[in-house]
């Protein structure tokens, strides 16, 4: 599974009535902000800005972390570890591979917002 709904329902624990809003806050402020870290991701690729790709991958497994996609977060990590030592353009199946993922977690945080 691309998301593990737990992580979300466990802000309900300690935030109570709140957590609902909160919830859904950063929903879709991930739904928002994750499509254009990947687009730096293969921009700076192409661009071999080291520095930007790192930051982006690092963002990008932060954020995956918070909402609970354990998967997506660990293929940011290596490509965090990956762009301080390896020619960026060597990383484009990672790159590739962290997309397809992301596109589960999108749809899948789509689905939760509807409650589906």
């Amino acid at each position: 599974m691309s998301l593990d709904l737990s992580t979300l329902n466990s802000y309900r624990d300690f935030m109570g009535e709140d957590a609902d809003r909160f919830i859904e806050d950063i929903i879709r402020s991930y739904l928002s902000d994750a499509p254009k870290l990947l687009e730096t991701l293969k921009e700076t690729m192409a661009s071999g800005d080291a520095a930007r790709f790192v930051r982006s991958a690092h963002t990008l497994k932060s954020n995956s972390a918070t909402l609970g996609a354990s998967q997506l977060a660990v293929l940011a990590a290596e490509l965090e570890q990956a762009g301080k030592t390896t020619p960026l353009q060597e990383l484009a199946g990672q790159v590739y591979s962290t997309a397809e993922e992301l596109s589960k977690v999108l749809q899948a945080l789509q689905q939760y917002l509807a409650g589906e």
